[in-house]
């Protein structure tokens, strides 16, 4: 039997490269991500509830920056990735470089959102809930957040196939529980997910 796996000559294959930018609020994280149209066509995918138009005002006039509006759900923005790929395997290229700024927050959103459904958002009478304890989801969701972060990244990640450079940026943690001999560490959250990104 053949085997059914094929391989290419290191030389034939494109490779695009991942990075991950993290710091504290107001470093220049986002401005970063920004500068890259200068090189080439540059996507960030914005999970903040913010105008990214003022932090890349350098860059407003260049044609070469594309910025979404803010995605803050995870099955729009899984929706989101896989339909881009799609353009790189049907041969379009639209864009050089592709980032996900705010992932701190948008695993953030994620977290609320399982937080939602685990509480159910409503009392015995029907009525919505507005005030919830926040910790109950407790140990229980640590696995699907890391699971959650873990698929996002994948699929953000595996663009790099197609010779893209993809990117990251995070809000930092101070000396992080899983691991008191750092200084600083990426700001995630989840036991494994720190170990596990693609």
């Amino acid at each position: 039997m053949k085997n059914k796996m094929e391989a290419e000559r290191i030389e034939d294959t494109k490779a695009g490269y991942s990075f991950l930018l993290y710091g504290p609020q107001g470093v220049g994280k986002t401005y970063a991500l920004g500068s890259l149209c200068t090189i080439d066509t540059t996507l960030i995918i914005n999970s903040e509830e913010r105008n990214l138009g003022a932090v890349l005002s350098d860059f407003r006039s260049n044609k070469n920056l594309y910025i979404t509006k803010p995605v803050t759900s995870y099955d729009d923005l899984m929706d989101f990735l896989f339909q881009l790929t799609e353009k790189y395997e049907e041969g379009d290229f639209p864009y050089a470089f592709v980032g996900i700024d705010g992932s701190t927050f948008l695993q953030r959103a994620f977290k609320n959102a399982l937080e939602d459904v685990v509480a159910g958002r409503r009392d015995e009478k029907g009525k919505e809930v507005t005030l919830l304890d926040r910790w109950d989801i407790g140990e229980r969701g640590w696995g699907a957040m890391g699971a959650t972060m873990h698929r996002v990244t994948k699929a953000l990640f595996h663009l790099t196939h197609y010779g893209v450079y993809t990117f990251l940026t995070a809000g930092v943690l101070k000396t992080p529980k899983w691991d008191k001999k750092l200084v600083y560490a990426p700001g995630f959250l989840g036991r494994e997910y720190t170990f596990v990104v693609p």
